[in-house]
C-alpha cells in the first residue's frame, strides 16, 4: 500500500511539472547547412547538407548543434522577422549554432546575410524570442558573421511570460548593421525579472549604426550577471556599450574600442562605454567592473568623445557600486570639441532632475586627452547633494594640445567629504598641468605627483608611440596609494613590484629579471575588407600575429606608414588563452602603404617583425589593374541600376548604394590614369 501511495504521489508530481520545460536528448544530434546544400536533404551528415539555417532549426531539437559550413548565406527577403531560434537546451548541452570547426580555423566563417530583408522594428538577423510555445535558453552562437541588416544583427528579448537566459555569443563578427549589432532588453524588469547570465567575447563589431546615428552599438538593458570580454570595436558613431535599465553584476574587460566621429555629423558625444542609470526602483545600474581595457579615437566632427560615461537617462537616475580600473584611455579631437577619458554627467537626459551616484571608484588609470581647451581625463559634473563615495585614486592623467584640466568639477569641492582623492599623477605635455574646482585651481587632493612641464622625470617608455608603461626613471613608480590598489595590473603582472605600488594602469617590473631574450613575432596575417575602399568607413586592413616571449609580452604594436608618410600607431590586442595578437587600421589614402609589429616582453626588450607593403589603388580602377580604361566603365555598366548597402561592392564608387550615372562619371573623369 505504501509504495502504491508513492506511486501516486510521483505521478502526481510529474503531472503538475510546467509543459514548457525542455526536452534535451542525452546525446545531441548534429545537423549540417551548406550553401551548396539542398533543404530536401536529411541534413543529418556533412555530406548531404540542408541549404537554410531555418531548414536546420526545425529539424533540430532542444541541445542539437548546428554547423554551417563556411561561405556567405544570403537571406530570404520574405525573413522580415529574422529567424527565430525557437529551441533550447541546458548548461551542460546548449542549443548550437556555429562555423564548421575546420572552416573557422582557416578563417572562412559562415556569413549571414540580410541585404534583401527589411526587417520590421524590433528584430534582428537571429531573433531570441517567444516562438512556439519555447523561450530559447542556454543557446551559443559561436564563429557567424552577421552582415548587412536593417535593424538590428541578433535581438535577444524578454516578456510576460518568460526570458531568455545563458546566451553566449562568441567570436562572431558584424558589419554594416543599421541599429545595433545586440540587443539584449527585457522591459519592466521590477515585475519580469532580468535577462541573466549573458556573455558576449571575442567578437569584432565594425560599422554598427550605419544608417541610423542614434542609439548604441551593443545594448544590455535589463540584464544581470554579465561578461562582456576580448571584443573589438571599429569606428563607433555614438555608443558601442550601453548599461542600463538595472543591468547589474558583470565584467566588461579587456576589449578594444575605437571611437570615431567623422560620419557622426554632430549627433551627440560619442562613448565606448555608457552607464546609464534611470529611476531608483526600477532601472539602476549597480555593480559592475570596467577593467584592462583600452579606449582610444578621434572626435572630428561636431560632437565630443568620452571614454566611459556615468549618467542618467530619465528622472532620478541611480548609478552605484561601479568600478573602473586599469584602463587606457587615449582620445583626441581635431575640431575644437571635448575629448573626455571619464565622466559623469550631472543631470538626466531631460534635465529634470540629477544623477545619484553611490560608491563609485576610479583609480589605476591611464587616461591621455588632447587637442581641445575643454578636454579633460576626468569629469566629474556630480552633484553633492547627489553623490555618495566618489574615489579617484591613483590615476595617470595626461594632457595635451590646449587641453585646460586633468580633474575637471562643475560643483564638487575637492575638499568635498564625499569626495576621496587621493594619489593621483598630473602632467601635461605641453604647459604646466592643473585642475578646476569650484573652491580653486590648483587642487590635486593628498598624496598627489604632479610632474613638471618641461618634464624632468620620464613617466612612460614613449608617449609618442602610446606606449605607456613606466620608463625605470618613472616618478611614480611606488607612489601609489596601497588603500585603494588591485593585483595585477594591465599586463596581468603581479602589484606590486618593488617596495610600493604603482599608480595608472601599468606596474613597474624593476627590471630584476636579468631576461635579455626578445619576444618572437610569427604567422603575421592580414585580412582585408570587400570591397577594399579608400572612402572614410569602408577600407579596412585586420592584421593578425603570433608572439611569444620566455617572460611574458607587454606591448604589441601595429606600426603604418601612410601613403603621404604619416606614422599611425595601432595598440593589437591579445586573444583569450592564446598568443595571437590583432590589430586593425582604416586607409582612407590611396597609394602605397608599409607596415610592420612590434613587441615589447615585460623586460622591455623589443622586437620588430619583417616589413610588410601594399597598394591600395584609388576607387576608381575597379579591376585593379593600375590603369583607368574602358573595361572599368564596362564593369560598372553591367551592375548598372543595381541596388544594396552603401559600399556593398566595388563598383558603387560613391557608396550610395545605387550604381548609376555618378560612378561612371566619377571612372570618366580620370580616365587614363595610372
Amino acid at each position: 500500500m505504501k509504495k502504491l501511495t508513492w506511486l501516486l504521489i510521483i505521478i502526481l508530481c510529474i503531472s503538475l511539472l510546467p509543459t514548457f520545460m525542455p526536452v534535451v536528448k542525452a546525446t545531441p544530434s548534429i545537423w549540417y547547412v551548406a550553401i551548396d546544400g539542398d533543404d530536401t536533404n536529411s541534413g543529418s551528415d556533412i555530406n548531404h547538407p540542408l541549404l537554410t539555417l531555418r531548414k536546420a532549426i526545425n529539424k533540430a531539437s532542444n541541445g542539437d548543434i548546428i554547423y554551417l559550413r563556411g561561405g556567405k548565406y544570403t537571406l530570404a527577403s520574405t525573413l522580415t522577422n529574422g529567424i527565430y531560434i525557437n529551441r533550447t537546451g541546458t548548461k551542460a548541452q546548449p542549443f548550437t549554432i556555429a562555423t564548421y570547426p575546420s572552416d573557422l580555423a582557416s578563417g572562412n566563417k559562415a556569413i549571414l546575410d540580410g541585404r534583401l530583408i527589411t526587417l520590421s522594428s524590433y528584430y534582428g538577423i537571429l531573433q531570441f524570442e517567444y516562438k512556439t510555445g519555447v523561450w530559447p535558453n542556454n543557446v551559443t552562437i559561436n564563429g557567424i558573421s552577421i552582415e548587412n541588416s536593417s535593424r538590428d544583427g541578433i535581438y535577444v528579448a524578454g516578456g510576460s511570460t518568460g526570458k531568455c537566459n545563458d546566451i553566449i555569443i562568441n567570436d562572431c563578427r558584424f558589419n554594416n548593421i543599421s541599429l545595433r549589432a545586440l540587443s539584449f532588453l527585457q522591459f519592466n524588469v521590477a515585475t519580469k525579472g532580468c535577462l541573466e547570465n549573458i556573455t558576449v567575447a571575442n567578437c569584432t563589431f565594425w560599422n554598427i549604426q550605419a544608417s541610423i546615428s542614434i542609439g548604441e552599438s551593443v545594448t544590455f538593458g535589463g540584464v544581470k550577471n554579465f561578461v562582456f570580454e576580448n571584443n573589438v570595436f571599429l569606428w563607433t558613431r555614438k555608443i558601442a556599450l550601453d548599461l542600463t535599465s538595472q543591468t547589474s553584476h558583470g565584467v566588461v574587460r579587456n576589449n578594444n574600442f575605437h571611437l570615431n566621429e567623422s560620419e557622426l555629423n554632430g549627433y551627440g558625444p560619442t562613448s565606448a562605454v555608457h552607464m546609464n542609470g534611470m529611476d531608483k526602483n526600477d532601472k539602476t545600474v549597480s555593480y559592475i567592473d570596467v577593467y584592462n581595457n583600452v579606449i582610444w579615437g578621434t572626435a572630428s566632427t561636431g560632437a565630443s568623445i568620452n571614454g566611459v560615461v556615468l549618467s542618467g537617462e530619465t528622472a532620478t537616475g541611480h548609478d552605484y557600486n561601479i568600478t573602473i580600473y586599469n584602463n587606457i584611455i587615449n582620445v583626441t579631437c581635431d575640431d575644437g570639441e571635448a575629448a573626455n577619458g571619464i565622466k559623469l554627467f550631472d543631470d538626466s537626459e531631460d534635465h529634470s532632475a540629477y544623477v545619484y551616484y553611490n560608491n563609485i571608484t576610479i583609480k589605476h588609470n591611464t587616461i591621455y586627452c588632447r587637442n581641445s581647451a575643454s578636454s579633460s581625463s576626468i569629469v566629474l559634473n556630480c552633484v553633492p547633494v547627489a553623490t555618495h563615495d566618489l574615489i579617484i585614486a591613483n590615476n595617470i592623467l595626461i594632457g595635451g594640445g590646449t587641453s585646460s584640466y586633468q580633474i575637471s568639477s562643475l560643483y564638487l569641492n575637492s575638499t568635498d567629504p564625499e569626495l576621496t582623492y587621493v594619489n593621483n599623477a598630473f602632467y601635461h605635455t605641453g604647459k604646466t598641468s592643473a585642475t578646476s574646482f569650484p573652491d580653486g585651481t590648483g587642487k590635486f587632493g593628498t598624496g598627489y605627483i604632479r610632474i613638471p612641464y618641461p618634464i624632468v622625470n620620464p613617466v612612460f617608455v614613449s608617449i609618442a608611440t602610446y606606449d605607456f608603461h613606466l620608463d625605470q626613471n618613472s616618478a611614480v613608480i611606488d607612489k601609489a596609494s596601497p588603500t585603494y590598489s588591485v593585483a595585477t595590473d594591465y599586463d596581468g603582472i603581479e602589484r606590486p613590484q618593488l617596495s610600493g605600488y604603482d599608480m595608472g594602469a601599468y606596474e613597474y617590473n624593476g627590471g630584476t629579471s636579468g631576461d635579455s631574450t626578445i619576444p618572437v613575432i610569427s604567422q603575421v596575417d592580414v585580412i582585408t575588407s570587400i570591397p577594399i575602399d579608400t572612402q572614410a568607413g569602408y577600407g579596412w586592413e585586420n592584421i593578425t600575429c603570433v608572439v611569444t616571449d620566455n617572460v611574458g609580452v607587454s606591448t604589441v604594436l601595429l606600426i603604418f606608414t601612410n601613403p603621404d608618410l604619416s606614422i599611425t600607431y595601432v595598440p593589437m590586442i591579445k586573444k583569450t588563452v592564446t598568443t595571437t595578437y590583432y590589430g586593425n587600421q582604416s586607409l582612407h589614402q590611396s597609394g602605397n602603404y608599409s607596415y610592420y609589429i612590434q613587441a615589447i616582453d615585460t623586460s622591455n626588450n623589443v622586437a620588430l617583425s619583417s616589413s610588410y607593403t601594399f597598394l591600395l589603388l584609388p576607387n576608381w580602377d575597379i579591376n585593379y589593374d593600375g590603369v583607368v580604361t574602358i573595361l572599368d566603365l564596362v564593369l560598372v555598366s553591367n551592375q548598372y541600376d543595381k541596388t544594396g548597402d552603401s559600399g556593398w561592392i566595388r563598383e558603387d564608387i560613391d557608396n550610395n548604394g545605387k550604381i548609376q550615372v555618378l560612378d561612371l562619371t566619377i571612372i570618366s573623369s580620370h580616365f587614363g590614369e595610372s
